[in-house]
């Protein structure tokens, strides 16, 4: 459609430019320059005639002393010869009967000679126009350029002297008339082919202003049709955008709603995270922003959104070490379950802390649960107490004994330190039971666990590893040392109130074998060993005595095996 408009647009601009210029050139100042110019050739002839009306004076009596005239040609138009002879006749006759004394003036008579010279020989720079009706009627222009030479020749006559003034007088009055005529029928073929020419150009013109109309015509329709279809596309872009604010309306109440409700349900979120047992809070993986903390998480840590806005992940644990751990698992796991740690703050309390690695509006957050297993812990440390420690005397039990000596006898050997073992045994303890019976046995027992509490340093690992048999491990030892350390245990249990019976208060002895740990790889069961030999020579000698094993002799070097050549 708009390549139609253009190319019609083009091609009306194009006639028009071509009409407009041929109504320039029909429109020039020179366009009746022959009309105009014939007129003047009338005008001028008119004056010629009157001034050679009257012949000259010296004519007049002298004709037969003038000489003989030169003859001139004659103007002979095609027209009718008749007319020349008329007109020949009448110029004769006026010529004869005038009686007119007064002559006519050679100088006014070349003066009119030149004028008629300069209407029918115009100079070369004379400016012409082509299309002048003149210039095409051929037989019209070569009757005036007759005409124009005949005036020609006169006037040069008349330059040579004026003693040719009468004879070119009579020779004018005689062509006169023919003159005239030439001169009015030139201006009639003149009219008639102007109007020719005229109503051919104007015929030309009305062909180009109908072509001209016809192209503005299909420019206006082409234009009405896209006026049309603007419209039409501006009623069906307006019923669009009426569709569209409909749809945005729609679009803005199901946002809405959607927002209220999203609104509701981080609501109800929250109402539900703030009622959960569990401690739940959503942390900024980069910033350590709060995005939301419950009340009972920030109790835990004893603090809250509005004291603190950030607050990193590793912060939380008391212990930094495992809180750096906690966060380089969860950035590579991306999830983290069930870890045991301490968080920092008033509370010292143990958690069970997990954590998930989400994307929160468009950044990476870490969401952090945890509940409180500070009684789960108690009840696992009294468990694992009550595991390892002796439930009559409150000492450690065998096992834990064997466990905990296990790793002191390995350290002591490592950096060369001293280490002896007591070996310790309740003597004539059956004896005890029968008599006064287990209840006062039992009493026993705890008295003499608690005069070794007594007796020996916390340092010490002390242990009920048999009915009657108790244990001492003691780091940072030599053999002397602990044997002092054994016979003061075995005269404070001497001067000891054991049990009240009925008979009154109840002493007892005990036994004790003293053995130091060697240099040369010694276990702590061959530690035992060495120390229970003792505990059995002791018991042997007397009992109510401390008897120190001597140190074990190195293991022999066995030499080198000598290699077997095959």
């Amino acid at each position: 459609m708009l390549g139609t408009v253009l190319l019609l647009a083009v091609a009306a601009a194009c006639a028009l430019w071509w009409t407009l210029h041929q109504v320039r050139a029909l429109a020039q100042p020179d366009q009746d320059h022959d009309i105009w110019h014939m007129v003047n050739l009338q005008r001028e002839l008119q004056k010629l005639r009157q001034t050679v009306a009257a012949p000259l004076a010296m004519t007049v009596g002298v004709a037969d002393a003038s000489p003989t005239p030169t003859p001139t040609p004659t103007l002979t138009p095609s027209t009718s010869t008749s007319t020349s002879t008329s007109t020949s006749t009448s110029t004769s006759t006026s010529t004869s009967t005038s009686t007119s004394a007064s002559g006519t003036d050679p100088a006014d008579l070349a003066l009119r000679l030149e004028v008629l010279v300069s209407l029918l020989k115009p100079s070369a720079g004379t400016p012409r126009n082509d299309l002048s009706p003149l210039v095409m009627l051929p037989g019209t222009h070569e009757r005036l350029s007759r005409l124009g030479d005949l005036v020609l020749q006169w006037a040069d006559r008349l330059r040579a002297g004026s003693a040719a003034a009468p004879m070119v007088a009579a020779e004018v009055r005689a062509q006169i008339d023919q003159m005239q005529l030439s001169a009015d029928q030139a201006l009639l073929e003149l009219h008639l082919a102007g109007t020719e020419y005229a109503d051919a150009h104007r015929i030309e013109l009305r062909h180009r202003f109908a072509l001209l109309s016809w192209l503005l015509g299909g420019l206006v329709l082409v234009m009405v049709a896209m006026i049309v279809r603007l419209y039409a596309e501006a009623r069906h872009s307006q019923r669009l955008a009426q569709h569209l604010g409909l749809l945005n309306r729609r679009l803005e109440s199901r946002v809405q709603r959607r927002t209220r409700q999203l609104a509701e349900g981080k609501a109800l979120l929250g109402f539900i995270l703030d009622a959960s047992p569990s401690e739940v809070a959503l942390l900024g993986a980069q910033d350590g922003r709060i995005h939301f903390i419950n009340q009972r998480f920030q109790d835990r840590i004893g603090t809250g959104p509005e004291a603190v806005r950030q607050l990193a992940l590793r912060e939380l644990f008391q212990a930094p070490p495992q809180g750096e751990h906690f966060a380089r698992e969860l950035e590579q796991f991306g999830r983290v379950d069930a870890a045991e740690a301490r968080f920092s703050g008033r509370s010292q309390d143990w958690v069970s802390v997990s954590a998930q690695l989400i994307e929160l509006e468009g950044e990476l957050a870490h969401l952090v649960w945890c509940y409180d297993i500070t009684t789960h812990k108690q009840l696992e440390a009294r468990l694992r107490a009550l595991a390892a420690t002796d439930a009559l005397s409150g000492l450690d039990n065998r096992r834990a004994f064997f466990d905990k000596g296990a790793r002191m006898v390995e350290q002591a050997r490592r950096y060369r330190h001293p280490m002896s073992l007591l070996m310790l045994d309740i003597d004539h303890f059956k004896r005890i039971n029968d008599r006064h019976g287990h209840a006062c046995g039992d009493e026993v027992i705890r008295r003499i666990a608690q005069l070794l509490r007594t007796v020996l340093r916390d340092a010490d690992l002390i242990a009920r590893v048999g009915g009657e048999e108790f244990c001492a491990l003691l780091p940072e030892t030599g053999l002397e040392p602990a044997r002092e350390a054994a016979q003061r245990l075995v005269e404070q249990i001497r001067q000891a109130e054991l049990c009240a019976t009925p008979q009154g208060p109840l002493n007892g002895t005990i036994s004790v074998g003293v053995a130091q740990l060697s240099d040369e790889g010694q276990t702590l069961d061959q530690l035992m060993q060495q120390a229970d030999e003792a505990l059995y020579q002791a018991k042997s000698e007397g009992r109510d005595r401390v008897v120190v094993s001597p140190p074990s002799p190195a293991p022999p070097i066995s030499p080198p095996p000598v290699p077997q050549h095959v």
